[in-house]
């Protein structure tokens, strides 16, 4: 049996998961480097969407390098609806207000298709990158 490596050695302050229910969850970190990394799965629709932006709010009001940098992994989320696109703008905003920076970084396919839609694709914070 191997021994778990500590969190700061793999430079992580802190890793929280939150299942919002079968078809979801969100998982936090709070990497030493400042950064706040975000990896969503399964659906973010109007049933999720609150919970999302909770969690993602709160990793923010915890970090403790200002201004904060959130990178939010979209590669797992098979479905974003309005509702979903919505609090992304809102998160969005509230960082960019305190100077703060939002990052999407692997979107799926579903969510290219909903920013596509939403004539969102200009922003220089969506990358493809993993």
């Amino acid at each position: 049996m191997g021994h778990a490596v500590p969190a700061r050695a793999r430079g992580l302050l802190t890793v929280a998961a939150s299942p919002l229910d079968r078809r979801s969850a969100v998982h936090i970190q709070h990497l030493s480097s400042g950064v706040i990394a975000v990896r969503a799965t399964g659906m973010i629709d109007s049933t999720a969407a609150p919970h999302v932006q909770r969690r993602l709010t709160e990793a923010i009001r915890q970090c403790r390098v200002r201004p904060a940098r959130v990178r939010l992994d979209l590669s797992g989320v098979v479905f974003l609806d309005r509702a979903g696109l919505d609090i992304l703008l809102q998160v969005q905003d509230r960082l960019i207000v305190a100077g703060g920076i939002l990052e999407l970084a692997g979107p799926s396919p579903s969510v290219v298709r909903l920013v596509h839609e939403a004539h969102w694709h200009g922003e220089a914070w969506m990358t493809a990158t993993k």
